[in-house]
């Protein structure tokens, strides 16, 4: 008799955890499910006829959830074993290895998508540019070298034969969005890579431009373009605007300017509206009037 009540407590338990299991599967395409779904939840779910095409509202598929959640590599392959397809687009037109590049932590997350046959260089729509971001990318290795902590994932798309000199809708290329945030190991990773160094995008901006435009943090990296030969002094071909005066005119860090300054042959050029960098140094109150500025000020006073 206890026997009988023992079996029947653990078929109850067992016919209770099923069902469990059947509503947990339910969520499958919802976000909820892949926040903490273990091999064992997958696999149950993939047990059973489940759509491991299926798409949320967003388009999304479950390998995009799966990626998007920071699901393990194991859990990917069982998605892409039972036939997840790694280049269907959600409506933003991502695919899986667009949200890899975008957010994932480990290097083997794409590798595994790429070892399925991921397109590498799968580009999204020109019209999915979102602002405030000035800069937007298109392609994987455009993601992952416009993030501060994306080396290790830059560095198995190239592998993979990411194009180093792709170009976005706006023309830049994965070394401007690296230099853009000061990404020194992602820049010297992109030159490594066969990178042009003095690219331009087109408003005929280089790496060195985007980085002098930002205010910190970019030391390093215009250090590294003026060792490979970028100049100062290169006129874009919107308004003429140089390195030397987007530094000026942004920078808080008075090293940067240095640098910039120090490798100017033209320090007191002015753009197309005038602007020259010693009149952006006055206008930008968080840049110190240090000796460099004074050195620029007697300068182009001698030059007018």
């Amino acid at each position: 008799m206890l026997l009988k009540i023992a079996l029947s407590v653990v078929a109850i338990g067992m016919g209770q955890a099923a069902l469990a299991g059947q509503e947990a599967c339910t969520n499958w395409l919802d976000g909820t499910f892949w926040q903490s779904a273990a091999s064992s939840d997958v696999a149950e779910c993939l047990a059973g006829e489940i759509a491991v095409n299926g798409r949320t509202s967003h388009g999304e598929t479950p390998l995009h959830l799966a990626v998007e959640h920071g699901r393990s590599p194991a859990i990917l392959r069982m998605l892409l074993e039972r036939g997840a397809d790694p280049d269907l687009t959600d409506e933003k037109g991502r695919t899986p290895l667009h949200v890899a590049a975008e957010s994932a932590v480990d290097a083997a997350v794409p590798v595994t998508l790429l070892a399925w046959g991921a397109d590498v260089e799968a580009a999204l729509p020109g019209d999915t540019c979102e602002w405030p971001r000035r800069l937007c990318a298109t392609r994987p290795l455009h993601l992952a070298a416009g993030r501060s902590d994306g080396i290790d994932i830059a560095a198995a798309l190239i592998v993979a034969g990411a194009d180093p000199d792709a170009e976005d809708e706006a023309g830049n290329r994965p070394l401007h969005l690296a230099a853009s945030i000061g990404a020194t190991e992602a820049v010297r990773l992109l030159l490594q890579a066969g990178a042009t160094h003095d690219a331009s995008d087109f408003d005929g901006e280089t790496a060195l431009h985007a980085a002098a435009r930002q205010p910190e943090d970019v030391i390093q990296v215009i250090s590294l373009l003026l060792e490979r030969g970028l100049s100062p002094d290169t006129p874009d071909d919107d308004e003429g605007v140089t390195p030397l005066i987007l530094g000026t005119r942004y920078s808080t860090e008075p090293a940067a300017v240095h640098l910039l300054l120090k490798a100017s042959e033209t320090p007191c050029y002015a753009d197309e509206k005038g602007r020259a960098a010693l009149m952006m140094w006055d206008d930008n109150d968080r840049l110190a009037r240090d000796d460099s500025y004074w050195a620029l000020h007697e300068e182009c006073l001698k030059a007018e």
